[in-house]
């Protein structure tokens, strides 16, 4: 099966992860797991959280997060690589692992999506939330120019000669090719 440059790997992505204030004994741990695991660490930043943000950021989806967020001060990562909400899961899974043997609580939050993660992004970090990457633009572009277009315009020529000769009398075209 042919492959697009572009589908070796997956899409850049950015996604927002979180770390619970009684995790921060093991931060550098977590940051060292980022950096060897070749995320892009865009922005790292403490924020206190209020009940109301962490309502608002969470939707009641998850009480166990919306209790240890609440009212302290969490640290926020804004990341960036190849597949980075699936890779960053991953990376999540083991650090809440160790959480839930030390303290019984998870301690690390992941986007666990595309949109929750752009959703993310515009609440933590508001100040990235409307930059593109234009390489990325651009490598999208063409990828639909090799994959989207150049299909259809052959598709449409193809029905557009169809409908010619069904248009054009036998006669015409045996005066076309000479032998009338």
């Amino acid at each position: 099966m042919y492959r697009h440059k572009f589908q070796e790997f997956g899409p850049v992505q950015r996604t927002v992860c979180i770390a619970s204030s009684f995790y921060k004994e093991y931060i550098d741990d977590l940051i060292d797991d980022l950096i060897w695991s070749k995320f892009g660490i865009v922005q790292k930043k403490e924020k206190l959280l209020s009940i109301y943000e962490v309502y608002d950021w969470l939707l009641e989806e998850d009480s166990e997060h919306s209790i240890q967020y609440t009212n302290d001060v969490s640290i926020c990562f804004l990341l960036i690589k190849v597949d980075a909400i699936q890779l960053a899961h991953k990376l999540a899974e083991f650090h809440n692992a160790r959480s839930l043997r030390d303290s019984g609580r998870r301690a690390i939050y992941v986007s666990r999506d595309v949109i929750q993660a752009d959703r993310d992004v515009r609440i933590h970090f508001p100040e990235f939330a409307d930059q593109l990457d234009t390489t990325l633009l651009m490598k999208t572009r063409e990828f639909a120019k090799d994959f989207i277009q150049r299909p259809i315009v052959e598709e449409l020529v193809k029905l557009q000669l169809k409908s010619c000769l069904k248009q054009r009398p036998l006669d015409a075209d045996l005066m076309l090719f000479g032998k009338k």
